[in-house]
């Protein structure tokens, strides 16, 4: 240590350092605890509720307003930007981000912390108003509704959900399961019927029953027009003809869990009328009746067995082939035959031009084309043909060949009518006044019957002339007494 005296001059002290003493006493002075600071605002989103309107109009920066405060829903309009006009936009527009499906909480308080409205999104959109960007929130409400007071501090807080998680690992195939019982066959399901008789008053056709003509070989099937559920099939039978080739396609009848079955060529489809019973006079149920002839038969069923009916369709006819070339010429013959009556025209049910309403339908039996006239509405055909020229008559005579559908008695009233196609409009009908025959038809099912009909109503009609005819059924008239359809095979037309 370096010592300075009064008179300047200087020397150097030596010392040793001595131990520490001890602590002195604590003073008695000292100052107290600080004052509590003030209570801090609650977390979230500060907005204030300036205006109960239920609007955005006028809608200010740092603004809240609420619509549907007491219902299940509030949509809230929450201004973009704060009081302090510091936009908040990124954070708002993270509030609906989230993958889960689970939507995020929504709390709304007031300063002191107390929860208005607890609930989750419903949805979140943006708009502005009056220059002021604003969103538009939609809360389902998960506590009652409560009023909010105007000038009060809101704090909007928002408790997120998580993101979805990933995909978890597939698990382990389980054990396979039991055999499901066995299903029945595809098709139609019916109700079999040992009888054999064409369906009339004695046996009539019931609803979701099925019967053959024969059950060994059978050439006709009569089905009623619902199913076992009644569910009409006249729709879907009445397909079962349409191909263009003379095979329609085949029948399968079987039964679930049997091989007794039927397979047979369809040639014919026909929906005949059930008549009407004699003792009630009411109708009897109508039927159809398909045309078929056997390719196989498992053998018999028991009265009310449930069977199962399927049809597969063959294709159309193709088209024609080319025609081929002529033959060479034969030998000339020995002598000439007397002269040819006067057959003007020939029609067959295929030249039927029908008419708008109440015709005759195209039908076959035994793969022939005929027409089938109803027993109980004045059905009819229409023809078309031309005179030859040179033809020399003053009537014409109208050959009928026709036959029962199903019925072996009674008769048939048959009326032809004459149109002449030079001298009317085509648009409209003119036919004469038509003829009335009564036909008695054949005692055999299948045979057929001719009559003549003789007019000299020819509406003008001279050689050389288009014309029509116009058979019909008179079925109205009391001397047709032939039950069921009449069909008819042919028409032809002389001069006399």
């Amino acid at each position: 240590m370096i010592l300075t005296l009064t008179n300047g001059s200087t020397f150097n002290v030596g010392y040793i350092r001595g131990d520490t003493g001890p602590t002195g006493p604590t003073g008695s002075g000292g100052g107290g605890s600080g004052s509590t600071g003030a209570t801090g605002n609650p977390s979230g989103l500060y907005r204030r509720f300036l205006t109960t309107a239920t609007n955005t109009t006028g809608i200010t920066i740092g603004e809240i307003r609420v619509a549907g405060q007491t219902s299940l829903f509030y949509t809230f309009y929450i201004a973009e930007n704060s009081h302090l006009n510091e936009n908040q936009k990124t954070f708002i527009e993270t509030w609906d981000d989230g993958t889960s499906s689970i939507p995020s909480q929504f709390y709304v308080k007031n300063r002191s912390g107390s929860v208005y409205a607890i609930g989750t999104f419903s949805s979140i959109n943006t708009g502005v108003a009056a220059g002021v960007t604003y969103y538009t929130l939609v809360l389902n409400r998960q506590t009652p509704g409560t009023t909010f007071t105007i000038l009060e501090d809101l704090f909007i807080d928002i408790v997120k959900t998580g993101d979805k998680g990933t995909t978890g690992n597939t698990g382990p195939t389980g054990p396979q399961g039991p055999s499901g019982p066995e299903g029945r066959l595809s098709g139609l399901a019916y109700i079999y019927n040992t009888t054999t008789s064409v369906p009339d008053e004695n046996s009539p056709m019931s609803s979701g029953t099925l019967r053959f003509d024969n059950i060994a070989s059978p050439t006709y099937i009569y089905m009623s027009q619902y199913s076992q559920n009644g569910s009409g099939v006249s729709g879907y039978v009445n397909t079962f003809d349409d191909s263009t080739s003379t095979h329609k396609g085949y029948i399968h009848i079987g039964v679930s869990g049997s091989n007794n079955i039927y397979i047979l060529n369809l040639t014919g489809v026909t929906f005949l009328d059930g008549g009407i019973d004699s003792e009630f006079f009411q109708p009897l149920p109508d039927y159809f009746r398909l045309t078929v002839t056997a390719a196989y038969t498992g053998g018999t069923y028991p009265d009310g067995q449930a069977i199962y009916l399927s049809f597969n369709r063959t294709g159309d006819a193709g088209t024609q082939g080319a025609a081929g070339a002529t033959g060479p010429t034969g030998p000339a013959g020995s002598g000439g035959g007397a002269a040819g009556t006067k057959t003007y025209s020939v029609f067959t049910p295929l030249d039927n031009e029908p008419p708008g309403t109440t015709f005759a339908t195209i039908d076959t039996r035994n793969s022939i084309s005929v027409l089938d006239f109803d027993p109980t509405v004045q059905e009819s055909a229409v023809f078309r043909g031309i005179i030859p020229q040179g033809a020399s008559f003053s009537s014409l005579i109208a050959y009928i060949w026709a036959m029962g559908s199903t019925a072996v008695t009674g008769d048939i009233i048959w009326g032809v009518e004459y149109e002449d196609l030079l001298i009317h409009d085509l648009d409209a009908d003119s036919f004469a006044t038509g003829i009335t025959k009564a036909m008695t038809i054949a005692s055999t099912s299948g045979f057929v019957t001719g009559i003549t009909i003789s007019s000299s109503n020819l509406d003008g009609i001279t050689a050389g002339d288009p014309y029509r005819v116009r058979v019909y059924r008179a079925a109205a008239e009391s001397g047709d007494t032939m039950l069921g359809d009449a069909e008819l095979l042919a028409v032809e037309i002389r001069g006399a």
